[in-house]
């Protein structure tokens, strides 16, 4: 699935893009297989206006795979092959565009990533509907929902005009942190710092506006903006209030019956981690004058997370929908963000930077052999005694009196985390941000684990998620489609919220 390899042999001597286009590529897609260069020949890069000689070249090509994920409504011409669509709604019509929706889960692709072997919408479009079938727009990894795409490209361009003449609306639903009682709506510039480590793709809003709206005013508010295309560049959200929810215990019943709104069929297949354990050092190999058992280890782990998740039993929340009349990238995080009410699981907005760092790098540390590296890399300075850390943080771990001592009470002590961890690493990554010291510690408590226990690293990050951004997944969804006078929307039930 993804690109791959695909090996061909040159019985004569061609120009590169006669042969990509003696391949079936359109002349658009052989430009951009030679910029993005995908195409080789003993080991060499091939541009555009190179000869492929005599023997083997190697092309990187997308190739389509069966990711189990069926298309929810697909609209084809008459005489469409239809082979592959049994059990699938189909509509026939003689009318472009000819299109088909999906409805994708979080935590997977909209396209792949670079050239990387990865799952993604794309796979099923093209498994399903042929090579010139292709996304029109894209949800977030995260987010799960309503993706639109084309059957082929006269239909591509039409449905991107349509998107740029702002003639299809997207309708969410998200769980937001908090109580919301009135509908709103938000205007903003969205602007993203040039650089702030891998936080660059951190947005924030400014000159942000809210005003309180009622049922009749949404309507005026769609008409003029869908009429005035290039008379304001800001970004405006409208907020709708669904439904209160004064503890996370109410929250969660709702939740569990209608668990098709916030599904993750494919959470499994990318929560995985990409290096395997053997890889990883072992509880034994850290400290090797240590002998811990394993299994009360896990047993601590438990009581920590077991203790700390009941602070969050109490907070309030607000089922929303949110309707996006612009189209900026994280419009919808920042602007629930930036009135105080971030969207549950979102780990990059409303919570403090160097925990939104640490979840950006979670998988990446997975190639670190150890925590220490890991922070050499990030506070990318010398320091001193750096290398001592791992050590002092297992010979504290594996005190068996002093770490059950420090659970049963929860106390969580500044001493005791810079002894693990030591100082100045607390000061290099926590110096130019302040953060209480509890919240803190916490965090610490996390790195120790993680550190101590690499083959839970996977679930540690879960665990860290689910604390500090109230849910495991980001809890938004793309619930319906509008555009040429037909509305699509999964779950169904949902408009009758």
């Amino acid at each position: 699935m993804g690109f791959k390899k695909t090996k061909y042999n040159i019985e004569y001597a061609i120009k590169a893009t006669k042969f990509l286009l003696k391949l079936g590529y359109s002349t658009s897609e052989t430009q951009k297989i030679l910029d993005k260069k995908r195409l080789y020949q003993n080991k060499k890069i091939i541009g555009k206006k190179d000869i492929l000689q005599i023997g083997e070249v190697e092309l990187i090509e997308f190739n389509a795979n069966n990711i189990d994920l069926k298309p929810l409504v697909a609209y084809i011409p008459t005489g469409y092959n239809i082979e592959k669509l049994k059990d699938i709604n189909i509509k026939y019509t003689d009318n472009m565009p000819y299109f088909c929706i999906f409805n994708k889960p979080s935590r997977l692709l909209t396209h792949p990533k670079n050239l990387k072997d990865s799952k993604s919408i794309l796979d099923s479009a093209r498994y399903y509907f042929g090579n010139k079938c292709n996304p029109c727009h894209r949800l977030d990894y995260d987010t799960s929902g309503l993706i639109l795409c084309s059957l082929d490209k006269k239909s591509e361009i039409l449905i991107k005009n349509l998107f740029i003449n702002k003639k299809i609306h997207k309708y969410y639903i998200a769980v937001i942190k908090g109580y919301i009682k009135d509908s709103i709506c938000i205007k903003s510039d969205i602007v993203f710092p040039k650089s702030f480590g891998n936080l660059c793709i951190k947005g924030g809003a400014s000159n942000i506006q809210t005003t309180i709206i009622n049922k009749h005013s949404i309507t005026k508010i769609l008409k003029s903006y869908s009429t005035n295309i290039d008379s304001n560049s800001k970004a405006v959200t409208i907020l709708q209030p669904i439904k209160h929810f004064k503890n996370k215990h109410a929250l969660q019943y709702f939740l569990n019956k209608n668990k098709e709104i916030f599904s993750m069929q494919h959470e499994k297949d990318h929560m995985e981690s990409s290096v395997k354990n053997s890889d990883m050092p072992t509880l034994n190999s850290i400290s090797t004058n240590a002998i811990y058992n394993a299994k009360l280890l896990n047993e601590y782990y438990a009581r920590f997370v077991r203790v700390i998740s009941q602070e969050n039993n109490h907070n309030e929340y607000t089922l929303v929908k949110l309707l996006p009349i612009s189209g900026k990238t994280h419009q919808l995080r920042i602007h629930t963000s930036s009135i105080g009410h971030n969207i549950m699981g979102d780990m990059l907005y409303g919570i403090h930077p160097v925990i939104a760092s640490f979840f950006l790098d979670s998988k990446g540390i997975n190639n670190f052999t150890s925590l220490q590296s890991y922070l050499k890399y990030k506070t990318s300075i010398t320091i001193t005694n750096i290398d001592n850390v791992t050590h002092a943080s297992c010979v504290c771990i594996r005190n068996e009196k002093y770490i059950a001592k420090y659970l049963n009470s929860m106390y969580f002590s500044y001493k005791f985390i810079s002894t693990i961890l030591s100082y100045e690493i607390t000061t290099c990554l926590f110096s130019h941000h302040d953060l209480n010291i509890e919240y803190e510690n916490i965090f610490y408590m996390f790195l120790l684990f993680f550190n101590v226990m690499p083959e839970q690293r996977d679930n540690i990050v879960n665990d860290m998620r689910k604390y500090y951004c109230g849910s495991s997944r980001l809890m938004l969804h793309s619930y319906r489609l509008e555009f040429l006078n037909h509305a699509f929307v999964f779950p169904t039930y949902v408009n009758n919220f």
